[in-house]
């Protein structure tokens, strides 16, 4: 990902994402792997949270051009991105718990 400003400052950057990793299903090789993997779903959760920042205020700005069903319809996504979020919350406390079965 490259932000070429920092999104606090202001909502004007370039947001890139570049996914040059493998979706291959492997199973982890060591407690090493489970921390790298659970260090980018955490990563993948923040950033998933500040996009929904970002569209919680993209949706202010159309209702207040009058683009009401605009604003509606981000709104209604934005709740979508609040489950999986909370989905993916659920998954990192479950990685967490020590008396979770590793085998599901």
């Amino acid at each position: 990902m490259v932000d070429k400003k920092d999104p606090k400052e202001s909502n004007d950057y370039e947001h890139v994402h570049m996914h040059d990793h493998d979706h291959d299903y492997v199973h982890f090789e060591s407690t090493a792997t489970v921390a790298k993997e659970l260090t980018l779903l955490k990563y993948t959760l923040d950033h998933n949270r500040q996009h929904v920042r970002e569209l919680a205020e993209m949706g202010v700005r159309f209702a207040d051009s009058g683009f009401a069903r605009a604003s509606e319809l981000i709104t209604e996504a934005i709740g979508f991105f609040d489950k999986a979020n909370n989905k993916l919350d659920e998954a990192i406390v479950a990685v967490n718990d020590p008396g979770n079965d590793a085998a599901g």
